[in-house]
């Protein structure tokens, strides 16, 4: 077109442009108001579309904004033999639903679930907090609930007050097979610093599912992980934790030794919700 403009007058120049113009122009608001019949119905269709497709994809991702249960990915990538022990914990150690159930069958108060809280402070802290009165306030406060409900014990409220594992995990795969998260076979509650936690162990799910283990190569081994969190779970912000950092919604993942304290020995891993954790692991062997 450009090639035959420079060979004709400028006047009949001046007209083409415009005739060319309009002949291209088949999309676009435009030809809602200058199309013909069928054209205009046809683009009329088309922008009706496009609206509802906008709305119906808007109004699912503000639902997933929204949506009280998310869901955590982990993958872990390990290249050698002695596979390591994965520990996985929530942030927050209790769960709002047994504290609610307490409050109502029980004489269960905020005061007393708050003194219970510093079951989760490691010693050191303490020396930071000077919090002698309101430990004694809350002891005497324990012991006169132990003494109306003879079955509640401190180990009690830690073990039920933990996530469970049913709840927790959503899908747990070895090596692309997926297998139950809860077989007391692979993984294993454990206590820890944020109450019960969930510990893999990763020679078993190797024996197991991974082929490679069995013909002598553990390159690439891979655990994946998919975990649900409920924010109706947190605890409400109108109860004073006694924590130096209060949790936030998410998950700590400890990759370890099998004979080792998981919090102790090793560097955390934190993934917050909705979100995908990958990881490489490569052992280091440090000799003294």
């Amino acid at each position: 077109y450009f090639a035959c403009v420079g060979q004709v007058s400028p006047f009949f120049s001046l007209r083409a442009s415009p005739t060319f113009s309009g002949t291209t122009k088949l999309h676009g608001c435009y030809r809602l108001y200058a199309g013909k019949t069928y054209g205009r119905l046809f683009w009329l269709l088309v922008a009706i579309s496009t609206g509802v497709v906008f709305v119906i994809i808007l109004a699912e991702l503000t639902k997933q904004y929204k949506a009280e249960n998310v869901r955590t990915q982990v993958e872990i990538v390990y290249d050698y033999a002695d596979g390591p022990s994965l520990t996985i914990c929530s942030h927050n150690p209790v769960r709002r639903n047994y504290i609610e159930e307490l409050k109502r069958t029980t004489t269960f108060s905020d005061e007393l679930l708050m003194y219970l809280l510093h079951i989760f402070l490691r010693p050191e802290d303490f020396v930071e907090m000077d919090v002698v009165d309101g430990l004694l306030d809350g002891e005497r406060l324990l012991q006169d609930y132990m003494f109306t409900n003879k079955n509640f014990t401190v180990d009690s409220f830690v073990k039920e007050a933990s996530f469970k594992c049913e709840e927790a995990f959503v899908q747990c795969a070895f090596e692309g097979i997926i297998f139950d998260c809860c077989n007391e076979r692979y993984s294993t509650a454990v206590l820890t610093d944020l109450g019960y936690c969930f510990q893999f162990d990763w020679n078993k799910l190797s024996k197991d599912f991974s082929l490679s283990y069995h013909f002598g190569s553990v390159h690439g081994q891979v655990f994946n992980s998919l975990i649900g969190f409920s924010f109706t779970e947190l605890m409400g912000s109108r109860i004073k934790q006694p924590f130096l950092n209060n949790f936030e919604p998410g998950f700590r993942i400890y990759v370890h030794d099998k004979d080792t304290i998981s919090y102790v020995s090793s560097e955390v891993l934190v993934v917050s919700p909705n979100n995908k954790l990958s990881a490489g692991l490569k052992p280091i062997k440090v000799v003294f």
